[in-house]
């Protein structure tokens, strides 16, 4: 059984609602092919006395094939920075169509630097070079929080932590 647990406002409670049933074949494979839209359920399991019941809501997106896909991967040089250290990184830029995966060149894109409160310090754009891929820098300020900053493109990101720390003066 796929249900739903909708809200109804004249009740003032919450009720599940059956939105389909559907029988496995002789392996236990079950085919859901939804095609009214909605698409997001909770599955009820049961064989003769034994019942589990999902409380989580399941998605079925459909995959279309023919889509283009493009996607920005940013690496930096390290994971952990102090305020007024230079975070260097490098994009890579890729084009996902069906099972085709290849670098693009000549792509613009454009990052943004984020504090810790997803405050834009600044942003630049870059394009890539044949290799599908771009590199860049920025400047951590001194007069912001201290916490987890974030490199932000169109079609991906990454973070890393800025904090106060000293080098050890020992050796062990």
């Amino acid at each position: 059984e796929l249900y739903k647990r909708e809200y109804n406002y004249k009740k003032r409670a919450y009720e599940t609602n059956i939105i389909a049933t559907e029988k496995s074949d002789k392996n236990g494979m079950v085919v859901l092919n939804r095609q009214d839209g909605d698409n997001s359920f909770c599955i009820n399991l049961r064989k003769g006395n034994d019942v589990l019941l999902s409380e989580n809501y399941f998605h079925i997106s459909k995959n279309n094939a023919e889509r283009e896909n493009f996607s920005t991967t940013i690496l930096t040089d390290r994971a952990i920075y102090r305020p007024g250290q230079t975070v260097y990184f490098k994009g890579i830029v890729t084009r996902t169509q069906g099972n085709d995966k290849s670098l693009v060149k000549d792509f613009e894109e454009t990052i943004r630097f984020m504090d810790a409160n997803w405050q834009e310090i600044s942003k630049a754009s870059f394009e890539t070079d044949e290799y599908g891929s771009f590199s860049g820098s920025f400047v951590i300020p001194t007069d912001r929080l201290n916490g987890y900053f974030r490199l932000q493109a169109g079609n991906g990101s990454t973070g890393f932590r800025v904090e106060e720390y000293k080098r050890p003066t020992f050796e062990v």
